[in-house]
């Protein structure tokens, strides 16, 4: 799948995710869309006027170690 591809694939899956959920990290995106390969495309899906950050949490994968990331929501 092409970079652009899976972006927009994860952005309509954050969009239905939140519309449900009101708050998400990548974690749940790369557990449902699934991983694109390259890790520097993952932030790439909330850079978008359609999302906002709202705070920072400790990922929940494995892979991640722990680090940092930030939870979104909605803009409007």
């Amino acid at each position: 799948m092409t970079t652009e591809k899976w972006l927009t694939k994860a952005r309509k899956y954050a969009v239905s995710y939140l519309n449900k959920y009101r708050f998400m990290t990548s974690d749940e995106v790369i557990q449902k869309v699934g991983h694109p390969g390259n890790s520097g495309i993952i932030g790439k899906v909330f850079q978008d006027d359609t999302f906002k950050s709202i705070g920072i949490i400790r990922s929940s994968r494995p892979s991640n170690r722990g680090r940092n990331l930030y939870v979104w929501t909605l803009a409007s």
